[in-house]
């Protein structure tokens, strides 16, 4: 009879128990999942001694994470402030690159070109090329030096990439780099005349061959993009029939043959062409919008 009463006892006391811990997770007073009920439930004692040891781990880690990230950004704001500059005189010191090349301050173009020579000379290659027409001489001198070293170092990977490709011409990847190495050579606007002409028909016979093996957009667009330097149009008009056929709502090929009738001074087709753009409601690139306005107060 004692030993039934106790038990009577300790069921209702394991009882509230649970009833506690459920309402407790319900109301997010402990730091525990539902699924943690069943051992609360099934495993008496040692199922609430559990919960109990999880729900403190995740709050004295809670609490840690919190005190840890105000120190972060306590950190990181020292950081900042560390960075700024020492005074409002250096932030006063600090001008577009454009106009620091037309101001008659002629130490702080001279600064401006040593800071271009010391860093990436290949990022600021508008720049450097608006320098070589500048009146200071010492100027014209730190961009034909920094343009001739970006050439030479443009020709060594040029005649390192064709030797490869030569060991190895029906590799893809290296076809792949190799046009791509050419089209960053030629974008920069180092090499003229000659020069640039025979390095623009390499790259459109790498070209061709790239996509004969692999005929997407892309290399459509820059073949015919190249052709249009080589003011070979009628080749480039050859290459925008077969895009056409492919391609006819997109609107990479609608601006290439736009340009087309631009360099053939066909403005009837030219305006008809901007015609379909609309009717098509061909989506278009904010750059392309400011083309195709431009081409609009054209005509």
């Amino acid at each position: 009879m004692y030993v039934t009463v106790i038990g009577i006892i300790l069921l209702i006391l394991h009882v509230i128990i649970c009833c506690l811990v459920y309402v407790g997770i319900r109301c997010h007073i402990l730091k525990v999942k539902k699924h943690m009920m069943p051992m609360v439930i099934f495993i008496p004692f040692w199922g609430l001694v559990c919960c109990l040891i999880l729900h403190f781990q995740i709050f004295i880690k809670a609490n840690g994470e919190k005190k840890k990230g105000v120190e972060k950004l306590q950190v990181e704001d020292q950081v900042y402030r560390s960075i700024l500059p020492d005074n409002f005189q250096d932030q006063k010191d600090i001008v577009p690159l454009e106009e620091a090349l037309i101001m008659n301050d002629s130490k702080t173009r001279r600064d401006l070109m040593m800071d271009i020579l010391n860093d990436h000379p290949q990022d600021y290659m508008e720049a450097l090329l608006q320098a070589r027409m500048n009146e200071d001489v010492e100027v014209v001198h730190y961009a034909a030096t920094a343009m001739t070293e970006l050439s030479k170092s443009y020709d060594t990977r040029l005649r390192q990439m064709e030797r490869t490709y030569r060991r190895d011409p029906e590799n893809y990847s290296v076809l792949e780099e190799y046009c791509d190495l050419l089209k960053e050579y030629l974008s920069q606007g180092l090499a003229q005349g000659q020069l640039e002409r025979m390095q623009r028909e390499r790259y459109s016979q790498l070209l061709e061959k790239k996509l004969a093996r692999e005929p997407v957009l892309e290399n459509y667009v820059r073949l015919v993009e190249n052709e249009f330097s080589l003011k070979r149009c009628d080749r480039a008009g050859a290459l925008l029939d077969q895009m056409e056929k492919k391609w006819e709502d997109h609107s990479d090929y609608h601006m290439l043959r736009l340009e087309y009738y631009a360099l053939m001074g066909r403005g009837v087709d030219l305006e008809n062409q901007i015609r379909e753009i609309d009717k098509r409601h061909i989506y278009l690139s904010r750059a392309q919008r400011e083309r195709i306005n431009f081409w609009r107060q054209k005509q």
